[in-house]
């Protein structure tokens, strides 16, 4: 967790975290009581006064003091949703930045865990479990990061500020300072992307964003950024690669999942659904939209593996397809018009026999007996 820290150490050591948080109101927002009050004695042992220190049972508390409390600092456990934690920032977004510090913690471990707690843009985040230790020293050298930015960040802070006042000549100046200054500087290139963008040089914002990728290579804002530029150029061969990398590092995104599924039966690429199957599989939440679109993925897959003679195969997929769960009827129907088409009544009655049980037993009993 401390991996990439050092050469941000010498910047932060003349700062004393207490002194820092002992002027921020707190809020804790956790949906389990008991991981709460674990939260508030850390939170103590840190420095934060009890007395500025808020806690939010759920969603509609913890929206309801960013909006009210003029509360700035957040620790945000993940069980309260994500959505909550978006809308949150987009209140917090109207502060100056160098007040809000957002801290996310999340019992998702796996790299899709990780891959989300970057995406999030959160100023520092903690992996469920954790020590005490481990939580306080990577709370307070995050904030400590957020308060006295190297020399990087604040260029590259400046350079922000001036985008969004409309400055865009001094901006993209700065920005190829900051160039210079960061070890893997890729956000720096996402930024001069953006400026670039504005201005309507395409080929070289694109350029400014592979520059990015190229020196990291699961650099969210530059994969999405890229994306979405070869994306609106209707380059779709193009933009499917870079969306397979993004869906593949950051895959706690419904709507991304949703248009690579799209986009893999589109490009041809079919092979891919059986791992956007498997990425939807691990998904939190599974909202029915996403669920058709990977059932009918599944279902082109599994006609596909009977065109090219993969029987078995075929046979599976359309068994993954029905599991889903949705519009299942339509499903079973394509999937044993398609068994049948290819000769294969066996496994097509197999099918119905496990999926429809009901309408096997029908079936059966209006087939006429022998005499």
């Amino acid at each position: 967790m401390q991996k990439g820290r050092d050469s941000s150490k010498k910047s932060v050591e003349g700062i004393d975290p207490k002194e820092v948080i002992r002027e921020r109101k707190l809020l804790i927002a956790d949906l389990d009581p008991v991981h709460r009050a674990f939260l508030l004695k850390l939170a103590v042992e840190m420095g934060f006064e009890t007395r500025k220190i808020l806690m939010a049972k759920d969603a509609n508390e913890a929206i309801q003091f960013v909006k009210e409390e003029g509360v700035t600092t957040v620790l945000f456990d993940d069980s309260l949703g994500m959505r909550t934690l978006e809308t949150i920032q987009e209140l917090l977004a109207k502060e100056t930045p160098e007040t809000v510090f957002v801290f996310l913690v999340s019992q998702n471990s796996s790299q899709a865990g990780v891959g989300r707690a970057v995406e999030t843009d959160v100023d520092g985040f903690c992996l469920k479990p954790f020590s005490s230790e481990e939580f306080k020293t990577e709370f307070t050298q995050s904030l400590s990061e957020k308060v006295m930015p190297d020399e990087f960040r604040k260029v590259l802070n400046l350079g922000k500020s001036r985008l969004f006042e409309g400055d865009l000549e001094q901006a993209d100046k700065l920005f190829e300072k900051a160039k210079d200054l960061g070890p893997t500087p890729s956000t720096a290139h996402f930024y001069s992307g953006q400026v670039k963008l504005m201005k309507r040089l395409l080929e070289e914002s694109r350029q400014e964003f592979m520059q990015g990728i190229l020196l990291n290579q699961i650099h969210c804002k530059c994969l999405k950024a890229m994306f979405d530029l070869l994306y609106t150029q209707k380059k779709t061969d193009e933009s499917y690669e870079v969306l397979r990398r993004l869906v593949g590092v950051f895959p706690e995104n419904v709507e991304r999942l949703k248009l690579a599924i799209r986009m893999a039966v589109s490009t041809g690429n079919f092979f891919d659904i059986q791992t956007w199957f498997e990425v939807y599989q691990g998904q939190e939440e599974k909202p029915d939209e996403v669920r058709k679109h990977i059932s009918s993925a599944l279902a082109v897959l599994g006609r596909y593996l009977l065109m090219t003679q993969k029987a078995d195969e075929a046979v599976r997929t359309f068994e993954q397809a029905l599991t889903v769960g949705i519009k299942k009827e339509i499903f079973l129907t394509y999937a044993v018009e398609s068994l049948q088409k290819y000769g294969l009544g066996e496994e097509a009655t197999r099918l119905v026999k496990t999926h429809d049980p009901e309408f096997a037993e029908a079936l059966a009993a209006s087939e006429p007996t022998a005499a």
